[in-house]
């Protein structure tokens, strides 16, 4: 009996040992995996990087392409996927949305509510049939996020408001850099901000310009609380009557649209993106990557803006 036990226990050690051995070697293996994962997410990410600059180089150097984004879209796609089968891109127009920033201007050193442009954020708003007290609260409360003073609107709140709230998680006096933060503001509801979420984008400047080679039925709304006088017919008019490559200028437009001569207002209208955001995809060992930039195409010494990855 002895003897019994003492060969049960020899076997059940060896049991165990194996069962030890054989969960360290998984582990070695998905450690090594994990590495090499890695290691090849981060060499695919400079190569994409790489890519990025001849991208934005090639949009920049060529207008036809600014202009006709559908078309350069495939031209580039078709160019990368010759050497990098994985990458595919996309591109998307921050021109053809509400700049969040724009609800604010520079005065001296400071960023003070922008009378202008506040027109546009009521007029988008109420298109989208948002009530009215809610549609005013938000836009007070937008500005005071944004502005640098200290003096709140009168449906705002300045920082000591946020300061005080714990469930707040605000960076304020600052731009706006992913639109998603007007969630935190907590004034409009979800199918509120599902409403407008489409239309708004948020851009490193304060300016809010409209790409009219960009307009679509995705943006007529928006289109319509930038400019009032025009109708949707118009604007469906305005489509039908672009050329291949886009507008080329204000008088291409207006030669072409005769009837928007005095109704559009040509110091927010622009022909070709300048700001936009590109969104890379990778396929890395069966596992896709997103990298998303926004570059700024007037600016040739410093385009890229803001860069993300997600999985």
């Amino acid at each position: 009996m002895k003897n019994g036990f003492i060969l049960i226990s020899t076997i059940s050690i060896i049991a165990i040992l194996s069962i030890l051995t054989l969960f360290i070697n998984s582990l070695t293996i998905s450690n090594a995996l994990t590495i090499s994962n890695f290691n090849d997410s981060i060499e695919q990410r400079i190569k994409i990087i790489n890519y990025e600059r001849f991208v934005i180089n090639s949009l920049q150097n060529n207008s036809n392409q600014l202009r006709n984004l559908q078309f350069a879209e495939g031209e580039i796609n078709y160019l990368v996927s010759q050497k990098f089968p994985t990458l595919s891109v996309k591109f998307y127009d921050l021109n053809s949305c509400l700049n969040l920033n724009s609800i604010v201007k520079p005065f001296r050193s400071l960023l003070v509510k922008n009378e202008d442009n506040y027109i546009y954020f009521e007029n988008l708003l109420d298109s989208v049939g948002i009530d009215k007290l809610n549609s005013e609260e938000f836009i007070h409360r937008l500005v005071d996020y944004i502005d640098s003073d200290q003096l709140p609107e009168p449906l705002g709140a300045e920082d000591l408001f946020y300061v005080s709230d714990e469930s707040y998680n605000l960076t304020v006096d600052t731009f706006i850099t992913d639109k998603s933060q007007i969630i935190d503001l907590k004034i409009l509801n979800y199918d509120d901000l599902h409403k407008i979420y489409d239309q708004i984008c948020a851009i490193p400047t304060t300016e809010n310009k409209f790409n009219i080679n960009s307009l679509s039925i995705d943006n007529f709304l928006l289109f319509k609380a930038l400019f009032t006088e025009i109708t949707l017919d118009e604007m469906q008019q305005i489509i039908i009557n672009k050329p291949q490559y886009g507008y080329l200028n204000a008088k291409s437009l207006i030669d072409l649209n005769p009837y928007l001569e005095n109704k559009i207002d040509l110091e927010i209208l622009i022909f070709k993106p300048e700001f936009l955001q590109i969104s890379f995809k990778i396929n890395i060992n069966n596992k896709d990557y997103y990298f998303f930039t926004v570059a700024d195409l007037k600016n040739k010494n410093n385009q890229i803006s803001i860069r993300t990855i997600t999985k």
